[in-house]
């Protein structure tokens, strides 16, 4: 069964209660390639990277070990229109998910030493992609029918804006973005939207 439910902090809330023992849940920013301005090319696929180099309450070994210590796992992805975080565990561990999600979307901190490092790994990224023609024939496409418009950036960025962004730049987009009313929090799995509720209130109060 599938209820919905907003927040008083704004953010959409969506659960697909199922008799299943692994929930799937994650939170939905909607701030992708689109959202981006002409100067800030390839940032919603830099702030998914950067949103895991450590937060307000954990660093960044905790955040990638926080999940995978009872089995689970943490992921992200950028599309055109959304930054998408993830998470899949069992049903016990869901206030664990739920935690590091929000954590992620809403406290991240983006040390600058982080982001040096990290540019690095999504212009290798991006050379590797490049290098894979039946994959970059997509972007070629979308670039000349989506000529001038949002639709027709390319995801990843250009390297060399890449390596100018500061975390200035990284929470001046977060505060625009990455709020609850930018936000949907999904789940699938034994889980009620009462509970999955509860939790996130406890996390966005």
């Amino acid at each position: 069964m599938i209820e919905t439910a907003l927040l008083p902090c704004g953010m959409r809330v969506v659960v697909d209660t199922q008799e299943d023992p692994v929930v799937y849940c994650g939170i939905v920013v909607r701030a992708g390639t689109c959202q981006e301005e002409p100067a800030d090319l390839g940032m919603a696929h830099f702030m998914e990277h950067m949103s895991f180099k450590g937060t307000e309450h954990r660093k960044a070994l905790q955040v990638s070990q926080y999940l995978e210590g009872v089995g689970g796992e943490l992921n992200a992805f950028t599309s055109k229109h959304n930054t998408v975080f993830s998470a899949t565990v069992l049903e016990e561990d869901f206030r664990r998910a739920a935690d590091v999600l929000c954590d992620l979307v809403f406290h991240s901190t983006y040390p600058q030493a982080e982001i040096d490092r990290e540019v690095e790994v999504i212009c290798d990224e991006i050379e590797s992609y490049r290098d894979a023609p039946a994959d970059l024939i997509f972007d070629e496409f979308e670039s000349l029918l989506f000529q001038g418009e949002p639709l027709g950036r390319d995801i990843l960025g250009e390297p060399a804006r890449l390596k100018e962004y500061t975390t200035a730049d990284a929470r001046r987009w977060a505060r625009q973005w990455y709020t609850p009313e930018h936000a949907t929090f999904y789940a699938v799995g034994n889980v009620s939207l009462k509970k999955v509720c509860h939790e996130l209130q406890r996390h966005t109060s």
